[in-house]
């Protein structure tokens, strides 16, 4: 069993301006994610769409995918010797467990990307990053991480176009 207790504070005055608490079990760990995150972002932001609320906490619906990406991020942002096949198994086991979790996606994405620069097989490499970039963005269109996947995939192009990049990026 996990309890959070959050408290916002205006940091001038140390007036408390909310506070709440969140039980879950650790089963339960990205659906509570995405309660707090939900829940914060109605008290500091409630000029934001119910629907960007929802997208913002949105963890995915299953904990072994979740964590399996995490561990992906770790791998492809540490860059560990041999890295490259532990993220991309993490990334592919996050979507094995949950199809529709489109960080994955866009993780397996950044991985194809950046060994595309010393792959045996580059053009495949490239494919697959824009495969998964582009899958990660139909699931949601809005992911940043997607769209970056997309602005690295531009700039490890044979011709490489900084502008497109850009867009994503």
């Amino acid at each position: 069993q996990l309890r959070i207790n959050l408290e916002l504070v205006e940091a001038d005055s140390g007036y408390q301006a909310w506070s709440g608490g969140f039980n879950r079990s650790l089963d339960g760990l990205p659906e509570m994610q995405s309660e707090i995150v939900a829940t914060v972002l109605a008290q500091i932001a409630p000029q934001l769409e119910p629907a960007r609320l929802s997208h913002a906490a949105s963890a995915g619906s299953s904990f072994d995918a979740y964590q399996a990406f995490l561990l992906g991020r770790d791998y492809f942002n540490r860059r560990p010797p041999g890295w490259e096949p532990r993220a991309r198994s993490a990334f592919e086991a996050a979507i094995k467990a949950d199809p529709g979790l489109a960080r994955a996606h866009a993780g397996l994405s950044l991985v194809e990307s950046a060994t595309a620069y010393y792959s045996s097989d580059p053009a495949a490499s490239r494919e697959r990053a824009q495969a998964a970039a582009r899958r990660a963005l139909e699931i949601d269109p809005d992911l940043a991480l997607g769209h970056a996947a997309l602005g690295l995939l531009e700039l490890v192009q044979p011709d490489a176009d900084a502008a497109a990049a850009e867009r994503h990026l």
